[in-house]
């Protein structure tokens, strides 16, 4: 694959064409899944690399847990400058918005990072201030230009009396709110999406939400509230809401065994909402009696056997489309998947409409809307993938710990600023003529020129002049038309 731009000079009757940059980036060149590595700590592998999200300024920023700091990168993978992280983490989810990075660091505020480092804190509304936990938030800028913040709120809970030496805590009543936050950082009125209640337990990512925006102008989401703790049977929440308010879902109720549980992350890809998710399973918990007895755990109140959840072994992830509002269908993914039980980038969905994902065995694994996994991509040196992000480059970048892994998806570069020539007017025969490459958003790759002549002012027309490769021409009688 190769590409061309063209800048047309007119030499007597012949038009001279500056062929600048008819190259192909290493992008276009290698193999998909081909990476290189860069180590970017002062000391080399000195960095606890965690997270990493397109910035503010349109950089790459690296959370580098080891100095609690963004580092900022751009597509040559050399480091930029750094943001310190002050209230922000590893775990908490993170977005551009704005001009700024919005850090969800706390159940009760939000830090606003500007580019240049100045960072305010902002009050989250107080319906979230008895949520599961912070980094299940989730966010997505929606139709209105604002970005809707999401997030399952624990309304009522209750101690489950049982033979544990610690008895459990369920949630009988939880709650899916959603609140906008303008671009001056005033929250909005929240609006409640969806409430259950039952006996929930939230292991294995139990409250955990998927949210993106989606079509008609609507917030997609899937939200699993847990699964009960007498029943084993786990629910899963499918709908979508207008950003004034109206909302339509649906749910899903498994009986204790397998089931899909698709509220790990939602991303919009080519106009369609899809879940990217995890299974596991309940069952029925027991415990050693100290005798070497397994007994079941039950509630002393009820009488009732506990379930529990464990996950599964092996390939666990799922992929499931919006097929409406409110309903969605699923299909099962060869790909052991890590934990949604955080903020962290995870999946992300490249300029050709594949997606990525970062999995359980130190890979970063493509996969398209069929289901098919190719190729599945070592993160070199043995270290961990723990988050992914498309970079300005349009391939994708891998934080795994002590190196920083660009892995090519096939991507075209594309012009940030165009190429130039000395002159364009009154070319004449002898006088040099030197152009310029102009800017590419993979400055990593390697281009090259090529000058062409042309019968008349139209590219098509236009033949490449033998051995004319440098970035200065001569034009000759030969040109002379």
């Amino acid at each position: 694959m190769s590409f061309r731009k063209r800048l047309v000079s007119v030499v007597g009757a012949v038009a001279l064409a500056g062929g600048v940059l008819v190259g192909t980036s290493p992008a276009a060149q290698a193999a998909v899944g081909d990476t290189t590595s860069y180590l970017l700590g002062s000391g080399g592998n000195n960095t606890d690399l965690e997270d990493i999200v397109v910035g503010p300024d349109g950089l790459l920023w690296a959370w580098d847990d080891s100095e609690d700091v963004f580092l900022k990168i751009n597509a040559s993978g050399e480091v930029q400058g750094s943001v310190p992280g002050s209230l922000c983490n590893s775990s908490a989810f993170k977005i551009s918005f704005a001009g700024s990075l919005w850090c969800f660091d706390d159940d009760d505020a939000v830090t606003r990072i500007y580019a240049d480092g100045r960072r305010t804190v902002v009050a989250t509304p107080g319906i979230f201030h008895n949520t599961s936990d912070y980094e299940l938030y989730r966010a997505a800028v929606g139709p209105d230009g604002q970005l809707w913040v999401t997030q399952h709120v624990r309304q009522a809970t209750l101690a489950v009396a049982s033979n544990l030496n610690t008895d459990p805590t369920v949630t009988t009543t939880a709650a899916l709110v959603a609140v906008p936050l303008s671009a001056d950082g005033v929250f909005g009125n929240p609006i409640t999406v969806n409430v259950r209640q039952g006996n929930w337990r939230e292991n294995y990512c139990g409250g955990c939400v998927a949210f993106a925006a989606g079509p008609d102008n609507k917030m997609y989401f899937a939200w699993s509230p847990g699964y009960d703790i007498f029943s084993g049977r786990v629910t899963n929440v499918y709908g979508s809401f207008t950003t004034d308010g109206v909302v339509s879902s649906d749910s899903e109720v498994g009986l204790p065994q397998l089931i899909g549980h698709t509220a790990g992350r939602a991303i919009n890809n080519g106009g369609q909402v899809y879940l990217y998710g995890t299974k596991y399973v309940t069952e029925t918990y027991r415990i050693d009696d100290g005798n070497g007895n397994q007994v079941p755990v039950v509630g002393t109140v009820r009488n009732q056997p506990l379930y529990r959840s464990n996950p599964v072994p092996n390939f666990d992830a799922t992929l499931s489309v919006f097929t409406s509002g409110n309903s969605v269908s699923r299909q099962d993914l060869q790909i052991d998947s890590q934990s949604s039980n955080n903020g962290r980038s995870k999946v992300v969905a490249d300029q050709l409409g594949y997606f990525w994902t970062v999995s359980q065995d130190d890979q970063a694994e493509r996969f398209n809307a069929a289901g098919v996994v190719s190729p599945r991509v070592i993160t070199p040196n043995n270290q961990t993938p723990e988050a992914l992000a498309i970079g300005p480059d349009g391939n994708v970048w891998v934080a795994a710990e002590q190196v920083l892994v660009r892995v090519l998806t096939g991507a075209v570069p594309t012009n940030a600023a165009a190429p130039t020539l000395s002159q364009v007017d009154g070319i004449t025969v002898g006088t040099p003529i030197t152009g310029t490459s102009g800017e590419w958003n993979d400055s990593s790759g390697t281009y090259e020129y090529q000058w062409q002549v042309c019968t008349a002012n139209d590219a098509s027309t236009c033949t490449d002049i033998p051995g004319a490769t440098a970035a200065q021409y001569t034009p000759s009688t030969a040109d002379d038309g």
